[in-house]
């Protein structure tokens, strides 16, 4: 395949933020589409103070745009990366853009003869965004203000992803979700599973340990107070299991909520942590728990528990169903629930032999199924098909 230029839009990358998903993946696609022979440059928000950028490599440029908040679509970004965009187009035309999530609305503005064509990498959705907030919130102002914003996004994609020619899901959960909200998209969506580098994680001893791991953010919206309740109801019961939170977020309401339920020695609170460290957390881990509130797109840190050979304790809501079949790779929940959380947490605890089993399952559909390798190629052929570099055919790791 020839390789290609490519103008890959993102409001973050790990220099802004380095342990987030959408970070994460930003970063997979830029490297990994740069190691496949194909010329990279990043358009991203500017610098946080005092923060290193992000590494460059042979193929992979950033540029980071002065004046814009750094993370956030604001500050003018998306009309400062078209101004950036249509300055290095005009020197040397980009093959395509690719932007994560909203990142390349700005460039879509412009006339369709002076910019490439647009593959769009969809993690979620408005409404199901929303629809997380009014479940989990509903009486908070925070809600309404989300629900404003969310409005007004949706009537930004709305305008916009009709100037995409494909747009990817990461999980078939989530295409189902876009194509009821924009039917008139639904031809231009692909299923592109999120992957992980499964040899870049150790396999972790599952029965061994005595430690449940929560790795993502916390907020409400991610079931981590659910959790906390749950894990204090099993806690008498099993006086030698801890719990680990890594994550950054409402840390003060999570480490006064621990202090309430009695639970300061048995819950160890590390804040955010830089993703070099989530190895030796995985590998120290029983299992993986997870019990959202929230449409999940396919989370990162579940693959990559799975990748170290964790089972994992979710709830199957968006593409968590996914990525983890109940009884084969872990244990599934209707819905966050204490009580229901709390005995399937006590039944995992009390058999070692059982999370082995699930644990090495979960680590072979990693591996069969979730690799960054399939997760790359497959981007790298949608990317040549939309450029007319590459033959029409039905994509590796992906479904229309």
């Amino acid at each position: 395949m020839p390789a290609l230029r490519i103008a890959l839009f993102s409001r973050a990358t790990p220099a802004h933020h380095p342990a987030g998903g959408m970070e994460r993946h930003t970063d997979q696609l830029a490297r990994g589409l740069a190691r496949r022979g194909h010329a990279v440059t990043v358009f991203t928000t500017a610098l946080p103070p005092a923060a290193a950028p992000d590494a460059g490599e042979p193929g992979l440029e950033f540029r980071y745009l002065a004046g814009t908040h750094p993370g956030a679509y604001r500050g003018g970004y998306w009309r400062r990366s078209r101004t950036a965009f249509a300055a290095e187009q005009a020197a040397q035309a980009f093959d395509a853009i690719l932007s994560q999530s909203a990142g390349a609305w700005g460039a879509l503005e412009l006339p369709a003869g002076e910019r490439p064509p647009c593959l769009a990498v969809l993690h979620g959705s408005t409404g199901g965004e929303l629809a997380t907030a009014w479940r989990s919130r509903p009486l908070s102002p925070r809600t309404w203000v989300k629900t404003a914003l969310g409005l007004h996004y949706d009537a930004l994609n709305r305008r916009r992803l009709p100037r995409c020619a494909a747009l990817v899901a990461v999980s078939a959960a989530v295409a189902g979700r876009l194509a009821r909200e924009y039917p008139a998209q639904a031809a231009a969506l692909r299923v592109i599973p999120n992957g992980v580098d499964t040899a870049g994680w150790s396999p972790a001893d599952p029965a061994a340990s005595r430690l449940v791991l929560y790795a993502g953010r916390v907020i409400a919206e991610k079931g981590i107070f659910v959790l906390l309740e749950a894990f204090a109801r099993i806690a008498g019961a099993e006086p030698h299991w801890l719990l680990r939170i890594v994550g950054g977020g409402e840390l003060a309401a999570l480490r006064a909520r621990v202090v309430r339920l009695g639970l300061g020695e048995r819950v160890e609170v590390l804040g955010a942590l830089p993703h070099a460290r989530m190895g030796e957390h995985y590998g120290a881990a029983a299992l993986l728990a997870l019990p959202t509130l929230r449409d999940e797109g396919l989370p990162l840190s579940v693959l990559e528990a799975m990748a170290c050979g964790l089972p994992v304790l979710a709830v199957a809501r968006g593409g968590l169903g996914e990525a983890v079949r109940d009884g084969e790779e872990g244990v599934l929940l209707d819905r966050a629930e204490a009580g229901a959380l709390a005995i399937a947490l006590g039944r995992l605890i009390a058999a070692p032999a059982e999370r082995a089993r699930l644990g090495r399952a979960a680590r072979a559909r990693a591996e069969a199924i979730f690799s960054e390798t399939a997760m790359l190629a497959a981007y790298g052929a949608c990317l040549a098909e939309l450029t007319g570099r590459g033959e029409s055919q039905p994509l590796p790791g992906s479904r229309r």
